[in-house]
């Protein structure tokens, strides 16, 4: 199976963690700045700091799952258990971002069921895209299998 890059991934990662959250502050921004430092520039966009914590957040992310998909450390684990494995640990590390950098109060209800809930539809997406891209190659290997078999039948 064709492995990407690390920092191909990274990048990946990154790059769909500030679409998704410009999208919610452009939504949602003016609304919760004053109590979000995620969205402290309600819609006028997202500070440098706040782009190099979601940086540093993705770049951990990316390293979670070079070592769950791409390198041979896990090998034997089943795919459904990476998945589980990597849907807690960057969920866990999310969390003390969210902590950590106060991206939105710790006792705010609201915060949470609004991370829980983009954070779920965003990890169901990259997995079901995951899942597609394994398939399609997948696929592709079977064909050029039953090609090579047809060519040179083994004895």
């Amino acid at each position: 199976m064709k492995r990407q890059g690390f920092i191909i991934n990274y990048l990946i990662t990154f790059a769909a963690s500030i679409l998704v959250i410009s999208a919610l502050g452009y939504l949602l921004g003016d609304m919760v700045k004053d109590m979000s430092t995620l969205f402290s520039l309600g819609k006028l966009g997202l500070s440098y700091r706040v782009i190099m914590q979601i940086a540093i957040l993705s770049f951990l992310i990316a390293i979670y799952t070079h070592i769950l998909f791409e390198s041979n450390f896990l090998n034997e684990q089943l795919f459904l258990h990476k998945v589980i494995a990597m849907f807690f640990i960057s969920g866990l590390t999310t969390a003390v971002f969210i902590a950590v950098f106060g991206w939105f109060p710790i006792t705010s209800m609201k915060g949470w069921i609004g991370f829980i809930l983009s954070f779920l539809i965003c990890f169901i997406v990259a997995t079901a895209g995951m899942l597609y891209k394994y398939k399609k190659e997948e696929q592709r290997y079977n064909a050029c299998l039953k090609e090579m078999q047809k060519e040179k039948p083994y004895e």
